[in-house]
């Protein structure tokens, strides 16, 4: 996640963050490693989705035989077997409300259109803390 505005925390890949306050669709940040934090990008917004890796819980194959599958936008879209994890990138609205654009996460390459609604979300925990 590249941040677009003041308060928006960067997010890649291998970063490792201390959530602080989730609200909505966002969650607030604070980087982890000492490097991050000396180059001013140490806390901020970020979206909830760069955070989660999401697993396909059933096929999806565009032009299937499943009511959604058989999708007649163009574009560039990403199969998914059941198992396949993915990071969402972007999500649509409007007539491409339910889709996602994604990048596979493990050992399989890809990327593309797919149908959200074929995968659930799950995060990475390192380690956790809870003050009560």
């Amino acid at each position: 996640f590249e941040a677009p505005a003041a308060g928006a925390a960067p997010v890649a890949v291998g970063d490792e963050v201390r959530i602080c306050e989730v609200h909505n669709e966002w969650v607030y940040v604070v980087h982890q490693h000492p490097r991050k934090r000396r180059c001013g990008i140490g806390e901020g917004w970020c979206p909830r989705d760069c955070l989660s890796v999401w697993e396909a819980h059933r096929h999806f194959l565009p032009g299937g035989s499943h009511p959604r599958d058989n999708i007649s936008l163009g574009g560039n879209y990403l199969a998914l077997e059941k198992g396949d994890a993915v990071v969402i990138s972007e999500r649509y609205e409007g007539e491409m409300e339910g889709l996602g654009f994604g990048v596979r996460w493990g050992t399989k390459k890809g990327s593309g259109i797919f149908l959200i609604s074929c995968t659930e979300p799950f995060a990475l925990v390192r380690r956790t803390a809870f003050h009560l």
